[in-house]
């Protein structure tokens, strides 16, 4: 009796996690994506969960929307611009992501004759 009240506790808890883990409550991320020199939005801005399998992009005016889960880490990127992480605080929130501009450099090689 002891060792089934044992088996059975064990189990009971081991259900109460994983049940808590899958129902982890997502927060609401919103902002603007804006260039850190000019301070006006960014459109086509793709924000995705590094971990995940979920995304969106940034609007127009940089504006974008997303539901994550606390702790994961949301990746803001596109071409000509710096890739900028964010770690998803507990609460939900509105954001201001400044991304700078990435300076591409391309050297010629000159062919000989």
């Amino acid at each position: 009796m002891r060792h089934f009240l044992i088996r059975y506790t064990a189990a009971l808890f081991l259900l109460l996690a994983l049940a808590a883990q899958s129902t982890t409550a997502q927060v609401r991320i919103s902002g603007t994506v804006v260039d850190v020199d000019t301070q006006e939005g960014v459109a086509g801005v793709s924000i995705r969960a590094v971990k995940g399998r979920y995304g969106t992009i940034s609007s127009e005016a940089g504006r974008f929307y997303i539901e994550a889960n606390p702790g994961d880490t949301l990746e803001f990127s596109m071409i000509s611009y710096v890739r900028y992480e964010f770690l998803v605080p507990a609460i939900s929130g509105t954001f201001t992501i400044s991304m700078k501009r990435q300076v591409i450099t391309r050297r010629c090689r000159r062919s000989r004759s």
